[in-house]
């Protein structure tokens, strides 16, 4: 849209300064997802910001770089889908702050989108985003014995866990023994950033772990291309599993 208006004012049809007015407007109001954004064409754009004229110096009284988010688009395939994501974009803009403005705001809104299943089963947001909650999810798991995890030693699962590059406290674990809520299952995106790795992780210290059951859609071939534990010594990841199998 920004480069549509450069190419009115070359053809004459809109003066820069109303130009500049109106990106203003867009950059502040940010991304409206009136059409779907296409993730891989996502770019930086900076622009050198001069003398406007008489109405935009008052609204920018000093020259200055400018970045936003470019990217192309493609229309909705439907008005629901368009509604749904319009709906989920003003839920995280209002009630979580949410801009788009850099990548690192993409990044953000990305894992509120795939946070989104976990939430409606009473599965909190977490400042660590959907991999958060994905160990919320296991946590619970964990503590009943479900998806053919153990449950019991805390301490040695917490211990486990940290050295697997996901800091966990054994309270994590008895704070969830009050949590009544049924156990949600297939609810964290299998290609959400950072849920892959946090699966290898947990079948390393969990072998019989039931992935499946925590995460959606995964690939056939999803196992192979996990790079299991890339946070964390191995050796200690092998000899605090070891200890939490005995202990168990």
């Amino acid at each position: 849209m920004l480069a549509a208006l450069d190419l009115h004012v070359r053809a004459g049809k809109l003066c820069q300064c109303c130009c500049d007015i109106l990106k203003a407007m867009i950059v502040l109001l940010g991304l409206g997802f009136v059409r779907q954004p296409v993730v891989g064409t996502l770019r930086i754009h900076a622009q050198y910001r001069g003398s406007l004229g008489a109405i935009a110096e008052r609204l920018k009284p000093k020259p200055q770089i400018e970045q936003h988010l470019c990217c192309n688009t493609i229309p909705w395939r439907t008005v629901a889908e368009f509604n749904a994501a319009r709906d989920l974009f003003e839920q995280w803009r209002h009630k979580h702050d949410g801009q788009l403005k850099t990548l690192e705001d993409w990044h953000r809104w990305e894992q509120f989108q795939a946070g989104t299943a976990a939430s409606r089963h009473r599965v909190r947001r977490s400042k660590d985003g959907v991999v958060g909650q994905a160990l919320r999810i296991f946590r619970r798991a964990y503590v009943r014995r479900k998806c053919g995890l153990p449950g019991g030693s805390y301490k040695r699962a917490a211990d486990s866990l940290t050295a697997a590059g996901y800091p966990t406290k054994e309270q994590h674990f008895k704070n969830t023994l009050r949590d009544k809520s049924p156990l949600p299952e297939h609810t964290i995106p299998a290609d959400a950033p950072g849920v892959r790795e946090l699966v290898g992780a947990l079948l390393s210290i969990w072998p019989e772990f039931e992935w499946e059951r925590l995460v959606l859609d995964p690939e056939p071939d999803y196992l192979r291309q996990i790079s299991r534990a890339p946070q964390a010594n191995a050796a200690q990841i092998r000899k605090n599993a070891g200890e939490f199998q005995s202990a168990v």
